[in-house]
């Protein structure tokens, strides 16, 4: 009697990377070498994991016949907080020796499964920042803004300790650090920003918000960690009146000192 499996005979449906939390189903087939014999009772045992692995399954089949084999099938639903890399599925076949064999040396097999671990992804975009008011005024002084960042986790798993910046032209004008924010929650950070300079039509009055810009988190999509919105400067009504008014009256000035110059004396 020979039973025996390899590394070929195991198989993963799906095959991989496969995502922490979610289920794979693991074949291994199970040959019996023998032809004269038929193996009965043959258990096969499943385990998972690259150091002290757990016993995930286990199942005996009644008979397999002399050269033909049997596959054991399992599903199996991989731990929420598994670390990307291979992860060790390992076969064992007659783990207790039940089975008087002539070749007990290829009775285990092993084979790696790739596993992705499951990642928080912070998202933010223009159109989730406010900026109130939502332009500033030529001319006017001690302007205080308001910044409002929705910070959204798109992803499938928490987010923990996620610092979030504040920058006005490039220069940090405001930290807060998030404790947790839990997948497809929206938090909303707040910050008002005293302007101490004078509005001046020209200038660029830009804010931007970053999400952890150290890279402390373990987050899916850095591509969507910042963005940036900027405020419009008008001219007050009154002000181009004055502007208009002025330019006429000196087109006037202009005109009567021409007609005077042509009149004889």
């Amino acid at each position: 009697m020979d039973l025996a499996i390899s590394s070929a005979d195991i198989s993963f449906n799906p095959n991989g990377p496969i995502l922490a939390g979610n289920t794979v189903e693991i074949k291994a087939k199970v040959k019996n070498l023998s032809n004269a014999y038929a193996a009965k009772n043959v258990t096969v045992s499943f385990y998972f994991g690259n150091t002290n692995p757990l016993k995930i399954f286990e199942a005996t089949t009644s008979k397999i016949r002399p050269l033909e084999d049997w596959t054991f099938s399992y599903i199996y639903r991989l731990p929420d907080d598994l670390a990307s890399g291979n992860k060790l599925i390992k076969v064992v076949v007659d783990e207790q020796n039940s089975i008087n064999e002539t070749n007990e040396s290829n009775n285990f097999a092993s084979k790696t499964l790739a596993v992705r671990e499951r990642q928080c992804d912070l998202s933010i975009n223009r159109d989730s920042i406010s900026l109130t008011p939502n332009y500033l005024v030529n001319g006017t002084k001690d302007n205080t803004i308001t910044i409002k960042a929705g910070i959204k986790n798109i992803g499938i798993h928490p987010c923990e300790d996620a610092k979030v910046t504040f920058y006005f032209r490039g220069q940090q004008i405001y930290e807060r650090l998030i404790s947790k924010v839990l997948p497809q929650q929206t938090v909303y950070v707040n910050y008002s920003y005293r302007l101490n300079e004078t509005v001046t039509k020209g200038k660029y009055y830009d804010f931007s918000v970053l999400i952890d810009g150290e890279h402390l988190i373990k987050d899916i999509n850095r591509n969507n960690n910042s963005a940036g919105k900027q405020l419009n400067v008008l001219t007050p009504p009154n002000q181009s009146t004055q502007s208009t008014s002025t330019t006429n009256t000196t087109q006037q000035t202009s005109t009567t000192n021409t007609t005077k110059s042509i009149n004889p004396i």
